[in-house]
């Protein structure tokens, strides 16, 4: 007879510790970065459910803040690119600068100069 209770109470262990391997293989996937995995819901209402119900919620935020890291990470990455490439292209010249005034005088200067260079030319007097 206790040979048939020792094979009875292996058994029954192994069915209630079930739960909590199905946790374990959830927890070793996680650990191995597959962070969509989650624990099986179970429909009891005992320690094992509340203890899957809390895994899974945090599981949850875990992975919400990886994936708010990684596209934090991929923005800055594109920022420096773009900083990068902006900091190696040269400005252009616009039209309001000296150099470009030089090449290109204004028609209010070339009156002026024009009157001044016409007042030159004539003989005094």
């Amino acid at each position: 007879m206790s040979i048939i209770s020792g094979v009875l109470g292996w058994f029954a262990t192994q069915r209630a510790l079930r739960p909590l391997r199905k946790i374990e293989d959830v927890a070793a996937a996680i650990a191995a970065g597959d962070l969509s995995r989650r624990v099986p819901v179970r429909t009891s209402h005992d320690e094992v459910a509340s203890l899957s119900d809390s895994l899974n919620v945090m599981l949850g935020r875990i992975e919400g803040s990886f994936s708010a890291q990684e596209a934090s990470e991929t923005r800055m990455r594109q920022f420096v690119a773009d900083a990068s490439h902006e900091l190696r292209t040269p400005w252009p010249r616009s039209a309001g600068t000296p150099s470009s005034t030089a090449r290109a005088p204004s028609p209010t200067r070339s009156r002026s100069t024009r009157r001044c260079s016409g007042s030159r030319a004539r003989p005094r007097g």
